[in-house]
């Protein structure tokens, strides 16, 4: 599940509680900020960055970032999407056991 965005349905299946449950949870202090970027980053990103380094062995971070950057999307605000692994880390949190979703 690393690396993969889940919205409101998809969390609460994860708590076991309902839709507005979740809803209400997400809006609460200390849940995790919604996701408001993503970078893609698939074979053609990693053959840019692969290319990169081997022209540039001495490139900086903030570079390698920049580059990153470049290709970022702004989500939109709507639905509104989280990292798992940030609600695995409240549920630890919280005492809160998560329950499987389908995948």
């Amino acid at each position: 599940m690393a690396g993969r965005l889940v919205g409101v349905a998809e969390i609460a299946e994860l708590l076991d509680v309902s839709r507005q449950r979740a809803d209400q949870l997400t809006r609460s202090k200390g849940w995790p900020d919604p996701v408001e970027r993503v970078a893609p980053f698939d074979i053609y990103t990693v053959e840019a960055m692969k290319r990169l380094f081997e022209r540039t062995p001495k490139i900086t971070l903030d570079q390698a970032l920049d580059v990153l950057d470049a290709r970022v999307y702004q989500l939109p605000p709507y639905p509104r999407l989280w990292r798992v692994e940030l609600i695995e880390h409240w549920a630890m949190e919280h005492g809160r056991q998560l329950h499987d979703a389908a995948d």
